[in-house]
C-alpha cells in the first residue's frame, strides 16, 4: 500500500470526520430550531430510535455542535423538513438531482463509501472525483443556506496539516450511517 494512497485515505477521512458533520449541523440548524428540538426532546415528542451516544448528545440541546451525521439525518427525516431525494432515501441521486435532500443523501453515501474503503482502493482518480463531487455539493449547500461557510470550511480542512497515520485510522473506527432507507 503506497504512502500516496494512505495520505488520500487520511484526507478523505478528515472530510468525513470534520467537514460532513459540520455541514449536516448547518443544514439542521437552518431547518429546525435547536431550542424547539430541545423542548420536543424533553417532552419525549421525538419518536425515533436513538443510540446511547445520540441520547447523550440530545441531552446537550440546544447545543448541536457535536451532533453526528447520522443524528442530524435522523432528525431531519423525522421532522420532515427536507424533500425526499428524487431517487428516494438510501439510493444514489442522479447528477441532475440537485435539491438539498439529494445532497444530504450524497453526504451520507460519501461518508459510508469512505468508511468502507481500504486505502489501496483509493486511487488518484477516485480521490479527485470525490473532491470534485464534494465541492459541488458544498456549493449547493452554501447556496441553500445563503452563505459560503461550507466551502470555506472545506478549504480550511483541506489546507490543514493532518496526522496521516492517525487520520487514516479514523474511518476504520467509524460506523457507517444507518437508517438510510425507509
Amino acid at each position: 500500500m503506497s504512502a500516496a494512497s494512505k495520505e488520500r485515505q487520511a484526507r478523505l477521512g478528515n472530510i468525513v470526520k470534520k467537514l460532513f458533520p459540520k455541514v449536516m449541523q448547518k443544514i439542521l440548524k437552518e431547518s429546525v430550531s435547536p431550542r424547539g428540538l430541545q423542548v420536543k426532546y424533553q417532552r419525549k415528542h421525538i419518536p425515533i430510535d436513538l443510540t446511547e451516544n445520540e441520547i447523550s448528545l440530545m441531552e446537550k440541546l440546544p447545543n448541536i455542535d457535536d451532533f453526528t451525521i447520522e443524528l442530524c439525518y435522523k432528525i431531519l427525516r423525522y421532522e420532515n423538513v427536507l424533500h425526499e431525494p428524487s431517487c428516494k432515501w438510501g439510493n444514489v441521486p442522479h447528477d441532475t438531482e440537485v435539491e438539498i435532500g439529494d445532497d444530504v443523501q450524497r453526504i451520507l453515501n460519501a461518508t459510508n463509501d469512505v468508511i468502507s474503503r481500504k486505502s489501496d482502493e483509493i486511487s488518484e482518480l477516485y480521490y479527485e472525483e470525490f473532491q470534485k463531487r464534494t465541492q459541488e455539493v458544498l456549493k449547493r449547500v452554501d447556496n441553500y443556506l445563503c452563505q459560503d461557510t461550507c466551502l470555506q470550511l472545506y478549504q480550511t480542512i483541506q489546507s490543514s496539516d493532518i496526522n496521516i497515520t492517525g487520520m487514516q485510522q479514523e474511518p476504520t473506527l467509524m460506523q457507517e450511517v444507518n437508517g438510510m432507507s425507509n
